[in-house]
């Protein structure tokens, strides 16, 4: 197992070892807790797996010429949450209520962003947030809350008072 070239080396590498227990002992437990993770994924896909198959089962039961493996995989939808529900819609309208004249998403976004610990410098962040304010506006117009009228090439909004 040790080096047969002599005590020497041997005791150079033991002795390099002990150096750097530290460092063995973090990646001990970190390779501990990968593996653990991997463990827990391995069994939810089990899980998965036969859940699959469950369904397959009913599904040929009621369209026995369906072919299941035919039927693409679709990835779950994947919600992220700024804000709680209902939140964002309050904080729109609060935002155009104080304004002074109609606002652009983007606006309506870096307005509200804050308030909820999002950091209005993160371009992509904001353009996120500018979207889900645009649905959340349609929605609003839709129920005549809010109007929206074109300037630009920019669209803004306002509540309708």
């Amino acid at each position: 197992m040790w080096p047969t070239i002599g005590r020497g080396v041997a005791h150079r590498y033991h002795v390099g070892m002990a150096k750097h227990e530290h460092v063995i002992s973090a990646l001990v437990r970190k390779r501990a807790e990968i593996a653990g993770y991997l463990q827990q994924a391995e069994d939810k896909a089990d899980g998965l797996r036969a859940d699959l198959a469950h369904v397959d089962a009913v599904l040929r039961m009621f369209d026995p010429a369906r072919i299941v493996e035919a039927i693409p995989p679709r990835p779950p939808r994947t919600i992220v949450r700024y804000f709680g529900h209902g939140q964002l819609s309050r904080r729109v309208i609060d935002t155009l209520r104080r304004a002074a004249e109609p606002m652009e998403c983007a606006d309506i976004a870096k307005a509200i962003m804050p308030s909820a610990n999002l950091d209005i410098a993160d371009d992509a962040l904001v353009a996120e947030v500018a979207e889900r304010v645009r649905y959340c506006l349609k929605h609003h117009r839709k129920n005549g809350r809010v109007v929206s009228s074109q300037r630009g090439k920019q669209v803004t909004w306002a509540l309708i008072r």
